[in-house]
């Protein structure tokens, strides 16, 4: 330290080690109060909804907010070709990994809420304009991915209910609820909401049709171990199907229902079908296998190299 003025205060020079220490110890100081500035995650029902708040956001002191909105590839896909097709994740996907999409690409180049700002989206911005600003000819990035990336350094991100409920989705668009505000448009709808993130409807032609290409490959003696057992659960369900469809009551759409409480479906399915708490890890290990020998299929067909999957061996093959 310096020797005391006559202010009688004490003042660091600067030099020495306590002084180092100190700045060091304000520096981590100031790293911990920046971790915990809380995210905020905005939900709303629908995509239009969004358009709604962020049209009164602009109207507010806080237009110029760090911000993102994520969304599908529905709504954000701009590839000339994919876009117009109906199953876009999974085409994108391989293109991703091909290395085959520019607009991919170059998201490298405007992935930061500087460089969005400086393409003029400076203020809140919606869907529509994230894409038209990427879309231009000296830009060509990929407003999808361009969108997640800017959720990582904003302070609000606009997102449907479901991006925040279902853990599949929070998982794969990195959504970090812990420590976070999570602000929820008429929250009144998320029961609704909850419901379907949590559901999953299949038609019995669903299942009778994946019932016959499994027996199939059996027949060919492909996977053989992985596929038997799945075929044999899907004849169980629909066999259980048809010994309930007398009584089965008629309803809208052509639809025929019936309700069961959950305690009674758990048993119904573990009786008819063999599918319990023991068995679903079992039957999902043989399905990712499936999946994966499907994969590699899709794969061959046009003409790319089936090692990308994990190729399966002769005796896996017919194993």
């Amino acid at each position: 330290y310096n020797s005391v003025p006559s202010s009688g205060t004490i003042e660091v020079c600067g030099l020495c080690r306590c002084s180092i220490l100190s700045q060091e110890g304000k520096k981590e100081q100031d790293k911990k109060l920046k971790q915990h500035v809380p995210l905020i995650y905005f939900g709303t029902r629908t995509h239009k909804q969004v358009t709604q708040i962020v049209h009164e956001l602009r109207k507010t002191a806080f237009a110029g907010v760090s911000m993102a909105i994520l969304a599908s590839r529905d709504h954000y896909c701009v590839h000339s070709e994919i876009s117009k097709l109906p199953n876009k994740t999974e085409l994108c996907r391989d293109c991703v990994k091909e290395n085959a999409c520019d607009y991919y690409k170059n998201v490298k180049n405007v992935n930061t809420q500087e460089r969005i700002a400086m393409l003029g989206l400076d203020t809140a911005w919606d869907i529509e304009d994230l894409v038209t600003t990427l879309t231009r000819r000296k830009v060509k990035a990929c407003p999808y991915f361009c969108a997640r990336e800017l959720a990582k350094a904003a302070d609000i991100v606009f997102c449907p209910y479901n991006y925040l409920i279902d853990s599949r989705i929070r998982k794969q668009m990195e959504i970090e609820l812990a420590g976070n505000v999570v602000v929820l448009d008429e929250a009144h709808n998320i029961e609704d909401s909850a419901r379907d993130a949590a559901s999953l409807s299949i038609t019995t032609e669903d299942i009778q049709k994946a019932q016959v290409n499994l027996a199939k490959l059996v027949d060919k003696r492909i996977l053989v171990r992985h596929h038997r057992p799945l075929e044999s659960m899907l004849s169980s369900i629909m066999e259980w199907h048809t010994s309930i469809a007398d009584t089965l009551k008629a309803g809208e759409y052509n639809k025929f229902t019936r309700t069961w409480l959950g305690v009674e479906m758990v048993r119904v399915l573990d009786k008819k079908c063999a599918l319990n708490e023991h068995t679903v890890a079992i039957f999902n290990s043989h399905f990712q296998e499936a999946t994966r020998y499907a994969k590699e299929q899709q794969q061959i067909a046009r003409g790319g190299d089936p090692k990308e999957f994990g190729q399966l061996d002769e005796e896996a093959l017919h194993g």
